[in-house]
């Protein structure tokens, strides 16, 4: 009986700890992945945090940027991520991120959850771009 209640407690510990890490666990957890990822440059990480959609933004991120553009910049601090979810399946993470050099720059994705775990789409972003391009023309 006492080592089936261990056994238990220990199998309750490695759940929460295992659903603790998951970045696809709520819009601001895939954000902070998604922009420490992207910022650091691993961007076969950042394929894993976004939708299949945006895949040809990270890959032109990838060609765009060499493994040498980050090389001591692995540090990023979100500071602050503000999320506004808009529906059940769908959020827009707004935030802060402190780059190495002490830069703040100003971070908005558009997130969508998707059988059961949320993405960042960047797809979503760019539209949005062009349809406020298009309306102030």
């Amino acid at each position: 009986m006492k080592k089936s209640v261990v056994f238990v407690v220990v199998a309750a510990m490695v759940f929460m700890m295992v659903g603790c890490n998951n970045p696809h666990r709520s819009p601001k957890a895939i954000d902070k992945a998604y922009i420490e990822s992207i910022y650091s440059g691993r961007f076969d990480d950042t394929k894993k945090y976004v939708t299949p959609e945006s895949y040809p933004i990270v890959n032109f991120f990838a060609r765009a940027f060499p493994p040498s553009a980050f090389v001591g910049r692995d540090e990023v601090d979100c500071e602050k991520i503000e999320v506004e979810k808009t529906s059940d399946t769908t959020a827009i993470c707004r935030g802060k991120v402190r780059l190495c050099t002490g830069r703040l720059v100003d971070e908005k994705h558009d997130v969508v959850k998707r059988d059961g775990k949320w993405y960042v789409s960047l797809r979503d972003v760019e539209a949005n771009k062009k349809s406020k391009k298009n309306n102030h023309k």
